[in-house]
């Protein structure tokens, strides 16, 4: 086991409640994981020249940054400041229909793929591909569970339909609050680093102590392009076994690893 090492591979993380202890987010898909510390230099000036008789570093800090081709839903909550929650919600639905005709005397009608919740429908003639022009009041339709009857409307008509209805299965809610924030964490990482002796792969594992995410992050949805999550955590150094104030450990073990 020599002390010179490549590194390549990315860091699998798990992350820690600080408060609690428990893992709350497991994250084995990252594209590239960032340790970056700076910090600030004075110098001390004199003499002919001006010349530097003295420097004195300060203020060191120390970011993880992360970029993650998958979106984690908890991991959203975490940095709205929330907890991922599952309820029972209504949600909105829309639908552009073409009018069927109607068996014997019944009359023409469309079939909704839901049941809309009450007092939540609004239908109208469907304009072009997508434009919605004259609202069809409650007098010109009658709902029955997903059907809605238009005795006004001929077959091959097309109506649009906006509504909302219950999902009785578990609906993963995330909330992006106003008032709160991401709380810290403690984040274990498995990592992989090549012995520049031997070629073998070794196992490095990384503890960074304390950690709370910033509180900027973008998601898009793109038509071409995927969503990568951008994120920066800031750190903070705790006393460790051997009483030094210390962001990140990093532990190099004498054992082979494999991908």
């Amino acid at each position: 086991m020599s002390l010179q090492y490549g590194i390549k591979e990315v860091l699998n993380v798990v992350m820690e409640d600080l408060a609690t202890g428990k893992p709350i987010i497991d994250v084995d898909y990252a594209e590239t994981t960032t340790i970056e510390t700076t910090a600030e230099r004075i110098d001390v000036r004199g003499g002919h020249g001006y010349y530097k008789l003295l420097t004195f570093d300060h203020s060191k800090e120390a970011q993880l940054q992360m970029t993650l081709p998958l979106v984690d839903l908890k991991l959203l909550a975490l940095l709205g400041g929330t907890e991922l929650a599952e309820k029972q919600k209504d949600v909105f639905s829309k639908e552009r229909l073409t009018v069927k005709e109607g068996e014997g005397d019944d009359d023409n009608y469309v079939e909704l793929s839901y049941e809309p919740v009450e007092e939540s429908l609004f239908v109208a003639e469907l304009e072009g591909n997508r434009d919605f022009g004259d609202e069809i009041d409650e007098e010109g339709y009658n709902l029955d569970g997903k059907k809605i009857t238009l005795p006004d409307k001929e077959p091959g008509d097309r109506v649009v339909v906006f509504y909302k209805y219950s999902v009785n299965d578990d609906v993963k809610e995330i909330k992006l609050s106003a008032e709160r924030f991401p709380r810290a964490v403690k984040i274990y990482g498995n990592g992989l680093w090549t012995d520049e002796k031997d070629k073998s792969l070794k196992k490095v594992k990384v503890t960074v102590h304390e950690a709370i995410p910033q509180s900027e992050f973008t998601v898009t949805m793109s038509g071409d392009e995927a969503t990568e999550l951008e994120l920066t955590f800031d750190l903070f150094a705790v006393e460790d076994d051997d009483g030094d104030l210390t962001y990140v450990t990093y532990d190099v073990l004498d054992e082979t690893a494999t991908i």
